[in-house]
C-alpha cells in the first residue's frame, strides 16, 4: 500500500539526476501529498510533469492509486505496463502501524535523502498509479505492501516502451537503502501539509518503537 507521499527535493537536484530539459509549472514542496493530488512523474526522458494520482477505474469504488505487481497481467493494467510506464518521483512515503488502539505514522525515505523513484503506470486520462510489491526490510514491520522502488540503473528501461519484458526489473524489488522513523500524527489529516510533518518524533514511548 502507498497512500501518502512527500516531495521535497530541490528542482536543481532533479534536473541533475534525470537530465531534465523541462520541469512542469506548479512543482512545489509537499509534505502530505494524497490520492487525486498532482504527483510528479517522468513519462518521457528529460520531462518532469504532474499527473493526477489515481487511474480512472471501471468501478468508482476503486481508488486506482496502487497496482499490485501480481495483478499487472489483468486486462485493466496489461497495456499500460507494456506502453504507459512512468517514474513517480517523490522523496518518501508514509505508512501506519496500529498499536495500543492508535494508528502511528512512520516516514520511509532513502537513507541518503536522495529522491525516491517508484515504478508507475498511467492512463489516457492523465491519471497514474504506483506499482506495489510485498514489503521487505524496514517496511515489513509496518505493512505487507510497499511501492516498487526502482534502482537507478533501471530508470531509463522502465520508461522505454521498446523494453517489453519488465519481469526482470520487477524481480529486483527490495528495500535496500531505505530508513524508517516515527512522525507526528498530524500527518493523519490531509489538511496538514508542512515541514514539521517529516520531523522525527523523538519521544515515542519505548513500547511503541519498531527498532
Amino acid at each position: 500500500m502507498c497512500g501518502r507521499v512527500i516531495r521535497t527535493s530541490p528542482v536543481e537536484t532533479l534536473r541533475e539526476l534525470f537530465d531534465l530539459v523541462s520541469v512542469t509549472d506548479g512543482l512545489r514542496d509537499r509534505y502530505n501529498l494524497a490520492p487525486s493530488d498532482p504527483i510528479p512523474v517522468i513519462r518521457h526522458p528529460g520531462h518532469l510533469e504532474l499527473l493526477r494520482w489515481g487511474l480512472t477505474m471501471p468501478d468508482a469504488r476503486m481508488a486506482g492509486i496502487n497496482a499490485r505487481v501480481e495483478s499487472l497481467t489483468k486486462p485493466i493494467y496489461r497495456e499500460k505496463v507494456r506502453h504507459n510506464r512512468c517514474l513517480v518521483v517523490v522523496d518518501g512515503f508514509y505508512e501506519w502501524r496500529s498499536l495500543g488502539g492508535q494508528k502511528l505514522p512512520y516516514l520511509i525515505a532513502r537513507q541518503d535523502r536522495t529522491p525516491m523513484v517508484m515504478a508507475g503506470i498511467y492512463d489516457a486520462t492523465d491519471g497514474c498509479a504506483i506499482i506495489t510489491v510485498p514489503s521487505q526490510g524496514v517496511v515489513a514491520a509496518l505493512h505487507d505492501r510497499m511501492p516498487f522502488v526502482l534502482p537507478r540503473d533501471a530508470f531509463d528501461a522502465w520508461i522505454d516502451p521498446s523494453v517489453k519484458d519488465v519481469r526482470s526489473m520487477l524481480a529486483r524489488a527490495g528495500a535496500d537503502g531505505l530508513t524508517c522513523y516515527p512522525v507526528s500524527r498530524a500527518v493523519n489529516s490531509v489538511r496538514n501539509d508542512d515541514p514539521k510533518l517529516i520531523e522525527c518524533v523523538p519521544d515515542l514511548p519505548k513500547t511503541l518503537e519498531l527498532f
